[in-house]
């Protein structure tokens, strides 16, 4: 698939395969808009050590949070592909799990919602 001169939105660009994978599209002449977490520390994970040149090169880096719809919508506006990378990546297992996780509702239905949704829009 010919990707060049493409609109793509990488989610989970902050991540290690997913700041591979926008540098890659950068290189191959994408328009890259990686979407990346929020954080209050501004850091933008994995691209933070990729090639300045590179991420300047990207069309935006979006800090947002896959689980919020409006932030997925707007930064999927007028995209042509979507690497969808974002992930939950741990969930500590310093205690016994069955005490952690009384009570903790998983939110991958509603993640998928979200994504699913918006994705399917464009």
């Amino acid at each position: 698939m010919n990707l060049q001169g493409k609109k793509v939105l990488v989610t989970g660009a902050d991540g290690f395969i997913g700041s591979h994978l926008a540098d890659d599209m950068v290189r191959r002449g994408a328009e890259v808009r990686a979407f990346v977490l929020y954080n209050s520390f501004n850091s933008r994970g994995w691209l933070d050590s990729t090639e300045a040149d590179v991420v300047e090169a990207m069309e935006e880096v979006v800090a947002g949070d896959v689980r919020d719809y409006h932030s997925v919508r707007q930064a999927s506006e007028g995209v042509d592909v979507v690497f969808h990378l974002a992930a939950l990546t741990a969930i500590p297992l310093l205690v016994p799990c069955s005490r952690f996780l009384r009570g903790y509702k998983f939110p991958f239905a509603r993640i998928s919602s979200f994504s699913l949704n918006a994705v399917t829009k464009l």
